[in-house]
């Protein structure tokens, strides 16, 4: 007997499961400071199991920030070893900051040319970096020149990532030239009333040309009249900024009155030693005044002694010049007669400018003449030319002594202009009812106007319509004298109608040489008549012969007016012959698959053709061939008109077709067990059919079961001959399984360009398994980026048949960006009420878009006026999300008013040392107020002393801007001493002809100065001789100005003569009581 001992053996698994962990690096997503796509992914292997789980502190899902992240693993065996490891997850930031340039445009700085307003602004913006710096290669100190310059920008963030961007500053020239005018005294040139000497020189400065041209509104070769002149001058430089200027030219009148004096000679009154009769009528004539004043030391009220007195005159114009003269009034006892002469009115003769119906009649009176007689400058018979004629007359008595007078003849025109106006014939515009060709040019002739201008009710721009239009006109000459004329303007209608002729193609009728189917309608426009006639040489009824017929019409509208046109009418032959084709049956020769029994003979007929001849495409020689064989015959007649018909030639076959039939392998129709996919389709081959028809047991629309089925099929060809065959259909299943995938959609998480929100979910049916697994190229814990990707899924059956889909995960962005907005202060461009450099740079950022555009109701071009504006601005990222923001930009005005103040020139007052006459009118230019006040340090009712004043003058405006301006009032003194100069009497020195003993003392007072210097043409000391001798003086003050006077120093004789008489003895002559010898010498000592 044996014995067993039996027992039991356990083993215990005391090994811990081996994690295979690694260290991971990656970088930053897009735009965060973390990374999601860190794969955390150990594994760890056991002695025991097979597949030991791991578990760590985090997982694939974490989002890992910069920096290093310690990751702790462990997995724990069936039992319970558990084994561990850490690994390092490395997160570096690889992604450049984003910089936001926006190329700039500016304007230059006053007066240069270049800006230093140009704000360098780009912006960074950075995944990790809250304000990563920015360095350009120029900054906002850089002053820009006219132009464009490419500035270029960088950031690097704390990573040592770098972006660039590049941007233009573009510089404008908006600075209009600065022109300096001054205002410019002048005074009138030397006998006129305007000044030629004014020399227009404004010049301009520009911040960027060097010599920017001026034009103005006047030029230093006008002639510029007494007063004020405003003057208007503009620059444009080449950036086509235009500066203006405006000045005043003060032309004055510095010339005095020219004085006519002549000296007078007068008889006495009758039994008097004086004389009332001396007419004191000096006249004055001045550049400027027409009849000057002109006012005496004597008038012709005074008693003139005998002998000769001095008369002194003078005449002072509206300038205030003064003109002196001197004359001698001498009287002699001779009294002349009297005239009477009075001014005469009359008017022109007929069709001259002149009159000869003046009666010149004056008379004299004298103190002893009974009839003095008179003569004149002019007779009655003188024609006397429009306007005023002056008249003198004298009358001489027999004593020598001649009175005159002088009068005025005034010729007035009463005569009115003669118009000459002739009735005007025209004829109609093409194509219209009236006539815009009528001259209207009536002219006139005056008596005294050279060319006198005529106005009529129409002009030569009048439409005139056909008819007879009234046209009146009239013409007043300058002296309001009016003429009148009327004429007719008769348009006439000479524009024949206008035909529409057409050539006219016709066909002969069915089975004639002729046409009766032409239709003759010739239509007329005419520019008057609605619906003018037209008559032709043909009607529509007329039968046209084959060939060419020539047609001619006619139209004549209600003015007679003829036109005509030609056409031809083609009648051409287009009726093809008419051609008998019968079908023809035969059968295939013996032995053959053809037959040549077949006789071809078609005829044809033609309308006008005898016996046109017929070709066909085979003849009755060709070899027909079993079937059917189409012929086609044509004839052409004359006409080139080709008829057709075709015939068909029919060989039958008596052989039956031959039927090829091949075995078939299917598979099941999906979800079945059967298929209904089988092509049954065998064919047959037939010596003469060429795909004879073939019917089978079963078709393509039975549904064959798995397995085997027999199929029997046979085909009679179309001579009924049949032929037979069999064929077997084998089915087998197939079908893959069926996926149901549906495209999926999804927004981006909030702040990310991804979505972790996709749930990835498709299933698979199968026509054989219950439950078939599916696999897929993502997961539901995939991020997924904005845009669409594709996902492919597959699942496999039991039967090794795999199905698969795909489908589309969108991902959409729906968050809108964010906008920074920040308010803005500016101030007033210089000279405006708004300011253009206000810098609208909002910027935006978005989850999504690096840098998504702003667009904002204003720009930085936009002219802001002073106040307050709202600006609203909106961003749209590339989905189509808008974000919105509001600011206010407001401008203030900092600039002062501008004064216009331009140095004063001044004279002054008669007989003082200071000028009152000073205008004190600076004006302020604001660029804000429209018209600011002035105020300054000395005012318009001063009395400027003569010399320099100093005036300052300031305005401030409605912004408390302040601005100022100073100038000088110069007043010199333009008065001329006035001298007082006596004429003088002497008599000689005893024993001589002439006087030593003539004191010349005459004196001058001044407004200025206090004892001005008086020069003389002879002192006190000279010998004066006997008779009158002009004595003419001068005195000159401090400012140059210079008083004249003469006065006459007469030297008479009172000494008598001294006689030396000696007595004389003589003796008688011989032989008389007288003496012849007496010498009788008489000395005068």
């Amino acid at each position: 007997m044996t014995a067993f001992n039996a027992f039991l053996l356990f083993f215990l698994d005391d090994e811990a499961p081996t994690l295979n962990c690694s260290d991971i690096t990656s970088t930053t997503d897009l735009g965060l400071n973390s990374s999601s796509d860190v794969d955390v992914m150990p594994y760890a292997t056991d002695n025991a199991d097979a597949d030991p789980n791991v578990t760590c502190s985090h997982s694939s899902k974490h989002e890992f920030l910069i920096g290093i992240t310690t990751v702790t693993c462990s997995s724990t065996d069936n039992a319970e070893n558990t084994g561990n490891c850490t690994f390092l997850v490395t997160v570096t930031d690889d992604e450049a900051p984003t910089l936001n340039c926006s190329d700039i445009t500016s304007t230059t700085d006053l007066g240069l040319n270049s800006s230093s307003d140009v704000d360098i602004m780009p912006y960074p913006t950075d995944n990790v970096d809250t304000d990563p710096n920015v360095t350009c290669s120029h900054s906002s100190k850089h002053k820009f020149l006219i132009g464009i310059t490419t500035v270029t920008c960088s950031s690097t963030d704390n990573a040592e990532n770098t972006g660039n961007c590049t941007f233009l500053v573009t510089v404008k020239d908006d600075e209009s030239p600065t022109l300096n005018c001054s205002d410019i005294t002048s005074t009138t040139d030397l006998g006129l009333n305007s000044s030629s000497d004014v020399d227009i020189m404004p010049y301009a400065t520009d911040n960027v040309d060097t010599d920017p041209n001026v034009t103005c509104s006047h030029s230093s070769k006008h002639e510029f009249l007494i007063g004020i002149t405003t003057v208007t001058c503009s620059s444009t430089d080449n950036a086509e900024n235009t500066g203006n200027c405006t000045f005043l030219v003060i032309v004055t009148d510095d010339e005095s009155p020219t004085l006519n004096c002549s000296d007078i000679t007068s008889t006495t009154d009758l039994g008097l030693n004086s004389s009332s009769d001396v007419d004191i009528m000096p006249y004055a004539t001045d550049n400027v005044d027409t009849d000057p004043n002109v006012t005496c030391s004597h008038s012709s009220k005074h008693e003139f002694l005998i002998g000769i007195t001095t008369v002194t005159c003078s005449s002072t114009d509206n300038a205030e010049n003064t003109g002196n003269c001197t004359f001698l009034v001498i009287v002699t006892d001779d009294e002349a007669p009297t005239l009477n002469c009075s001014d005469i009115t009359s008017t022109t003769d007929l069709g001259l400018n002149s009159s000869s119906d003046v009666d010149i009649m004056p008379y004299a009176t004298d103190n002893a003449d009974a009839d003095p007689n008179v003569t004149c400058s002019h007779s009655s018979k003188h024609e006397f030319l429009i306007g005023i004629t002056t008249l003198t007359c004298s009358s001489t008595d027999n004593a020598e002594n001649t009175g005159n007078c002088t009068f005025l003849v005034t010729v007035t025109d009463d005569e009115a202009p003669t118009l000459n106006c002739s009735d005007i014939t025209s004829t109609t515009d093409l194509g219209l009812n009236s006539s815009s060709d009528v001259d209207v040019m009536p002219y006139a002739t005056d008596n005294a106007d050279a060319d006198p201008n005529v106005t009529c009710s129409h002009s030569s721009k009048h439409e005139f319509l056909i008819g007879i239009t009234t046209v009146t006109c009239s013409s007043t000459d300058n002296a309001e004298n009016t003429g009148n004329c009327t004429f007719l303007v008769t348009v006439t209608d000479d524009e024949s109608p206008t035909l529409n002729c057409s050539d006219i193609t016709s066909t002969t009728d069915l089975g004639l040489n002729s046409s009766s189917d032409v239709d003759i309608m010739p239509y007329a426009t005419d520019n008057v008549d609605t619906d003018p006639n037209v008559t032709c040489s043909h009607s529509s009824k007329h039968e046209f012969l084959i060939g060419i017929t020539t047609v001619t019409c006619s139209s004549t509208d209600n003015a007679e007016n003829t036109g005509n046109c030609t056409f031809l009418v083609i009648v051409t032959d287009d009726e093809s012959p008419t051609l008998n084709c019968s079908d023809i049956t035969s059968t295939t020769d013996l032995g053959l698959n053809s037959s040549s029994d077949v006789d071809i003979m078609p005829y044809a007929t033609d309308n006008v053709d005898t016996d046109p001849n017929v070709t066909c495409s085979h003849s009755s020689k060709h070899e027909f061939l079993i079937g059917i064989t189409t012929v086609t015959c044509s004839s052409t007649d004359n006409a080139e008109n080709t008829g057709n018909c075709t015939l068909l030639v029919i060989v039958t076959d008596d052989e039956s077709p031959t039927l090829n039939c091949s075995d078939i392998t299917s598979t099941t129709d999906l979800g079945l067990n059967s298929s209904s996919d089988v092509d049954i389709m065998p064919y047959a081959t037939d010596n003469v059919d060429t795909d004879p028809n073939v019917t089978c047991s079963h078709s393509s629309k039975h549904e064959f079961l798995i397995g085997i089925t027999t199929v029997t099929c046979s085909s009679t060809d179309n001579a009924e001959n049949t032929g037979n065959c069999t064929l077997l259909v084998i089915v087998t299943d197939d079908e893959a399984p069926t996926l149901n995938c549906s495209d999926i959609t999804s927004t981006t998480d909030l702040g990310l360009n991804s979505s972790s929100d996709v749930d990835i979910m498709p299933y698979a049916t199968d026509n054989a398994d219950a439950d078939p697994n599916v696999t897929c190229s993502h997961s539901s814990k995939h991020e997924f980026l904005i845009g669409i990707t594709t996902v492919t899924c597959s699942s496999t059956d039991n039967a090794e048949n795999t199905g698969n889909c795909t489908f589309l995960v969108t991902v959409t962005d729906d968050e809108a960006p964010t906008l920074n907005c920040s308010d803005i202060t500016s101030t007033t461009d210089l000279g405006l009420n708004s300011s253009s450099h206000v810098d609208i740079m909002p910027y935006a950022t978005d989850n999504a878009d690096a840098d998504p555009n702003v667009t904002c109701s204003h720009s930085s071009d936009h002219e802001f006026l002073i106040g307050i504006t709202t600006v609203t601005c909106s961003s749209t990222d590339n989905a189509e999300n808008t974000g919105n923001c509001t600011f206010l930009v407001t401008v203030t005005d900092d600039e002062a008013p501008t004064l216009n103040c331009s140095d004063i020139t001044s004279t002054t007052d008669l007989g003082l040392n200071s000028s009152s006459h000073v205008d004190i009118m600076p004006y302020a230019t604001d660029n804000a107020d429209a018209d600011p006040n002035v105020t300054c340090s000395h005012s318009s009712d001063h009395e400027f002393l003569i010399g320099i004043t100093t005036v300052t003058c300031s305005s401030t405006d409605n912004a408390e801007n302040t601005g100022n301006c100073t100038f000088l009032v110069t007043v010199t003194d333009d008065e001329a001493p006035t001298l007082n100069c006596s004429d003088i009497t002497s008599t000689t020195d005893l024993g001589l002809n002439s006087s030593s003993d003539v004191d010349i003392m005459p004196y001058a007072t001044d407004n200025a100065d206090a004892d001005p210097n008086v020069t003389c043409s002879h002192s006190s000391d000279h010998e004066f001789l006997i008779g009158i001798t002009i004595v003419t003086c001068s005195s000159t003050d401090n400012a140059e100005n210079t008083g004249n006077c003469t006065f006459l120093v007469t030297v008479t004789d009172d000494e008598a003569p001294t006689l030396n008489c000696s007595d004389i003895t003589s003796t008688t002559d011989l032989g008389l009581n007288s003496s012849s010898d007496v010498d009788i010498v008489t000395q005068f000592g």
